[in-house]
């Protein structure tokens, strides 16, 4: 398996679409209660309070960066600092390719029992359904 640190663009989609949660239309009550257990509070007007998209980043980061040394056996020294950047409006479906390939990307060692990693797993499994029920297909099958 390969295994490296991911992009700054895909590492800004993750952070912006989980610092969005809050602002969205989505049904994310369960989600935003998983990401407070990360130490991210929203706010009455659901935006990240304690956290802003630069701490998410590091947070992220940190799994990464973790996950490349427990693969490599080395330390990774290159990127040490997470620092967002703006970025253009993203789908839906690339926001979860994002996310499953640092899902994918940290899956080494004892990363996969980390609590941000089962967060990131059930964000996924969140936006898997979120997707799939917007299919005009799923829609037109029957439930009986």
């Amino acid at each position: 398996m390969s295994n490296f640190i991911v992009s700054q663009k895909t590492m800004n989609i993750i952070t912006k679409g989980i610092f969005d949660l809050g602002n969205s239309t989505y049904e994310v009550g369960a989600m935003k209660k998983e990401i407070t257990k990360l130490g991210i509070e929203y706010s009455k007007e659901h935006m990240p309070q304690s956290s802003t998209e630069d701490g998410i980043g590091n947070m992220l980061l940190s799994l990464n960066k973790k996950a490349f040394c427990e693969r490599h056996n080395e330390e990774f020294e290159y990127v040490t600092h997470y620092k967002h950047c703006e970025i253009l409006d993203f789908s839906d479906a690339q926001f979860l390719k994002s996310l499953q390939c640092l899902i994918y990307q940290c899956s080494e060692g004892e990363v996969v029992n980390s609590d941000l990693y089962d967060t990131l797993k059930k964000l996924e499994r969140f936006f898997m359904m979120h997707i799939i029920k917007k299919l005009t297909d799923y829609k037109n099958c029957g439930w009986d």
